[in-house]
């Protein structure tokens, strides 16, 4: 059994703690677990890019959400 493929965990865990950039942390958590996993690296930022395009219309809404908290000003 290869445990390697679980070193974005650890990855994880280590950036939360230290309080590192969260966007960094899980895109470097991603990008190891694949290469650990032996993907080829076009197939591994293909799955991330096709995430974010799934996913971006959640992130314009917690931003215009949050925008009315008047925080960012």
């Amino acid at each position: 059994m290869n445990l390697w493929i679980l070193i974005g965990i650890v990855i994880i865990v280590v950036g939360f703690t230290l309080k590192l950039d969260v966007l960094a942390v899980v895109l470097t958590a991603g990008i190891a677990t694949g290469i650990a996993a032996k993907m080829d690296f076009l197939e591994i930022l293909g799955i991330i890019g096709k995430a974010f395009v799934d996913n971006r219309l959640m992130s314009v809404f917690l931003v215009s959400y949050c925008s009315s908290w008047k925080i960012w000003t």
